[in-house]
């Protein structure tokens, strides 16, 4: 997820990952996965609200989402798939 960050900041893409966990949880998982301190942004969703608000589901799914809120591109798990879509943003 490090090196996936550096690669869309070169580009001038935020990385923003909603977690279905409190807030307390989170921080612990992101000191666990040494994420603390990555400049990754994390929101604590533990009630779910964004993922029923947006219909999202299974778990875990990324969204591509451009400077006017258009979603460019998804994926689901925590693959790879997302290089490709480096190419959406050059």
């Amino acid at each position: 997820m490090q090196q996936r960050k550096k690669d869309f900041d070169e580009l001038g893409v935020t990385i923003i990952a909603i977690g279905m966990l409190d807030r307390k949880t989170m921080l612990k998982w992101l000191a666990r996965n040494k994420l603390s301190g990555s400049g990754i942004r994390c929101v604590a969703d533990g009630s779910g609200a964004v993922f029923k608000t947006y219909g999202v589901s299974p778990l875990p799914v990324n969204f591509f989402i451009d400077t006017e809120g258009t979603v460019t591109g998804s994926e689901l798990g925590f693959g790879d798939s997302a290089d490709p879509l480096l190419g959406a943003f050059r």
